[in-house]
């Protein structure tokens, strides 16, 4: 997702990723599934198959974890910051890490694979060095973050230039 900020001296792209679920609704669907998994085990070890138990339990434990990980990976978030001297980037999650490109000289690369089989690469690149921006997004919102940086006044470049 992106939210774009025109201020009188600054433009402000703040990214973050598409998040279908939060850490709650998470836990929602990790207890009904649990409940049928659980339901089932204790079926099979009234019969006599016990050895099932831990097996169910290992079964949501790794869903609970794959659950986690992924959810704490829609947190994070990218702030982009344009005004007349410097294009800062500061990403992360709680911590974040902020990184300064002088904005003179500085253009934006729009790589694209041959046949899309890829999504666009997005590289800040200035004389102080280059930095990929928005790799969490998906390719309507990378189209869109190329659209906001060029609207904020920096130039495009793409290898591909004769592309749509």
């Amino acid at each position: 997702m992106i939210i774009s900020k025109q201020c009188k001296d600054h433009w402000r792209i703040e990214l973050t990723p598409n998040r279908s679920a939060n850490w709650t609704q998470s836990k929602m669907f990790i207890g009904i599934l649990a409940i049928p998994v659980f339901v089932i085990a204790l079926g099979w070890s009234v019969v006599g198959v016990w050895i099932i138990l831990p097996f169910a339990g290992l079964e949501i434990g790794l869903l609970t974890l794959l659950m986690l990980k992924v959810s704490h990976q829609t947190y994070q978030q990218q702030t982009i910051v344009i005004n007349k001297e410097v294009v800062s980037v500061e990403s992360g999650f709680r911590q974040k890490s902020k990184r300064c490109l002088p904005r003179h000289g500085c253009h934006i690369l729009y790589k694209e694979t041959e046949n899309d089989w890829q999504l666009p690469v997005i590289v800040i690149i200035s004389d102080k060095g280059k930095l990929v921006v928005g790799q969490f997004l998906n390719l309507a919102d990378r189209q869109l973050l190329k659209e906001e940086l060029e609207r904020a006044g920096l130039i495009i470049c793409r290898p591909h230039w004769w592309r749509d």
